[in-house]
């Protein structure tokens, strides 16, 4: 079982954090319960890292998925020749990182564009009842072997 990650570092999707520790909280005695191995994303402090992530921020983008792939084996013994805990490289340069405010300011202008690229026509499915997935044909529509 997977617990949810601690989305403290995203604007919009922080505001459902108290919801994520809820549910992460009784994913914990489920688990516990049913002799289940947990695999807790929240204490993953490297996934609040935005390059972790892809461009909807939803979704793990390849070296996040790599980091919990590697905390999966660690927590099902598995040896890896990684460690999910390797530092992620500086993210700016010495000469980028003497404009903090062009930093501040170009962080803002991504958290627009995801707003409007991601965000909005999110909320306006909910409201319309509609699915990202409606109207789309099944992968397999069939049921095969793996």
């Amino acid at each position: 079982m997977f617990t949810g990650f601690d989305p403290h570092a995203f604007p919009l999707i922080r505001l459902i954090r108290g919801k994520v520790a809820a549910y992460n909280m009784h994913l914990h005695v489920i688990a516990d319960r049913r002799g289940c191995r947990l695999v807790d994303l929240w204490s993953m402090r490297v996934l609040g890292d935005p390059r972790e992530w892809s461009a909807d921020r939803l979704h793990l983008g390849p070296d996040g998925h790599r980091r919990v792939t590697l905390r999966a084996c660690e927590v099902m013994n598995v040896s890896t020749d990684g460690d999910w805990r390797e530092p992620l490289p500086p993210r700016l340069s010495p000469d980028a990182a003497a404009s903090h405010a062009a930093a501040w300011l170009a962080a803002r202008r991504l958290d627009a564009r995801w707003t409007r690229q991601y965000a909005v026509p999110w909320v306006g499915r909910r409201l319309r009842g509609v699915s990202s997935g409606d109207g789309l044909a099944p992968k397999r529509p069939e049921m095969l072997p793996l």
